[in-house]
């Protein structure tokens, strides 16, 4: 469901669950595995990351160059003002870090940041990972002899592959993971609004109910007001997609997955 055969395979790392692909060409199975919740001191994805890494030592697999999707649950969401006065490149990230440490304090200096290209003048979507994370990863898969070709959330992923869906009018772009419900409003183009929270998204009543509430509280914070025939998209994972009572349109390529392993604008681990 989640992978396309590519030269190079992505695995999954979530809260509860890891996965990693079949590769046809190396006669390799799909491997899935539950983890536990983290012990008392640890971060949320270090139970994830070793049971990764199980997976990775199995005889089953043969160690390899490895790309990696990131649940919404190890990732942070922002989507900020353009900061003014901001022109090269390094403003605009020196200007987001401090934006960010005004509202997060000095949590920030362990993030790892990362900001689609952005427009002068229109909001830039943000999003930071632990730096301890990428750091663990990239050790943990040298030790079973594997390497880290790219380390991208999900959700950006998806927005990627998706983008021609919702390039010229307004329009709701989610995306459902088991744990996660992330939902932007674009308008031509343009982003909106973008939150990410947690919600059961393989409970079609649950998920039907989080997403109106979060519709509702993004269109407060449009600039124009949202058109009440404003498309609603939905893509992700989950088991139920397409049988829920969700007003929405799923989207699902033909005969693939959800997403692709194309120029990720959102990425991390080259």
């Amino acid at each position: 469901m989640w992978f396309a055969d590519t030269a190079v395979p992505a695995g999954l790392l979530a809260d509860g669950a890891v996965l990693l692909p079949v590769r046809r060409a190396r006669g390799e199975p799909e491997l899935r595995a539950a983890t536990a919740p983290p012990a008392a001191g640890d971060p949320p994805w270090q139970s994830s990351l070793d049971a990764l890494l199980a997976l990775l030592r199995a005889p089953a697999r043969r160690p390899a160059a490895l790309s990696l999707n990131l649940s919404a649950a190890f990732v942070r969401w922002h989507l900020l003002p353009w900061p003014p006065g901001a022109g090269s490149p390094a403003e605009l990230d020196a200007a987001v870090r401090l934006r960010l440490r005004a509202v997060h304090g000095a949590a920030v200096e362990g993030w790892l940041l990362q900001r689609a290209e952005g427009v002068p003048g229109q909001p830039v979507p943000v999003c930071a990972i632990d730096q301890a994370l990428l750091q663990a990863v990239r050790s943990g898969l040298a030790g079973a002899g594997w390497r880290l070709h790219r380390l991208q959330p999900y959700v950006a992923a998806a927005f990627d592959h998706w983008r021609p869906v919702w390039r010229r009018g307004a329009a709701w772009l989610a995306v459902v993971e088991a744990d996660h419900l992330t939902l932007a409003l674009v308008d031509r183009g343009r982003w909106a609004a973008l939150r990410s929270v947690r919600c059961h998204g393989g409970d079609s009543a649950a998920l039907q109910a989080a997403c109106a509430g979060l519709q509702a509280r993004l269109a407060l914070e449009a600039e124009r007001p949202v058109p009440t025939d404003t498309p609603l998209y939905l893509t992700g994972p989950v088991a139920h997609a397409g049988a829920g009572p969700v007003a929405g349109q799923w989207l699902r390529p033909e005969g693939g997955p959800a997403w692709c392993d194309g120029p990720a604008r959102l990425a991390w681990g080259r």
